[in-house]
């Protein structure tokens, strides 16, 4: 299942040389993702289910990014690709540029396609700081973590370190 979503989520043809090299960036960071959510799921659970899930999850968190990607409107795709934002001034740009971020048009279209509620809140809630206020461990917070490692933000891991323990972060 992972290979298929894989294949399909991330094969799109005939783009400018920019818009590939951003997709190959979206793709190693989504790869990244999914392997430190499926570490992070297989230490706190041995439920096989769940660990894919996680892993699943982690794959797919900013497809709305690929979605964003095929706008028609040269401009504006130039301007999301070229800019290098932090993910809280990506969420404005994409908002702005476009009328909706990557992580509302992610939601969406994995609700179109019936994947399960907890994944589609795994991919909604990737940048929502308030996920691990809780101390809860599902997979809302393991995306979201898996996300702050791989792409750190200080202040973020910092409050991870908070929540859930420096010695278990560490």
């Amino acid at each position: 299942k992972s290979l298929v979503l894989y294949i399909k989520v991330f094969t799109v043809k005939n783009q400018p040389p920019e818009v590939q090299q951003y997709l190959k960036k979206i793709r190693d960071h989504s790869i990244d993702v999914a392997k430190v959510s499926k570490a992070l799921m297989n230490l706190e659970c041995k439920d096989r289910d769940l660990i894919d899930s996680a892993y699943i999850a982690g794959l797919l968190h900013d497809i709305g990014k690929i979605l964003l990607l095929q706008c028609n409107d040269k401009l504006k795709r130039a301007a999301f690709v070229n800019d290098h934002n932090s993910n809280d001034e990506q969420i404005g740009l994409e908002h702005e540029k476009f009328g909706a971020s990557h992580v509302n048009v992610g939601a969406y279209l994995l609700s179109t396609w019936n994947f399960p509620s907890e994944l589609i809140e795994a991919v909604a809630n990737h940048h929502k700081l308030e996920v691990i206020q809780s101390g809860e461990f599902g997979l809302n917070q393991v995306v979201f973590i898996a996300n702050a490692l791989v792409d750190p933000n200080d202040l973020i891991i910092e409050e991870i370190k908070k929540v859930y323990g420096a010695e278990k972060v560490n």
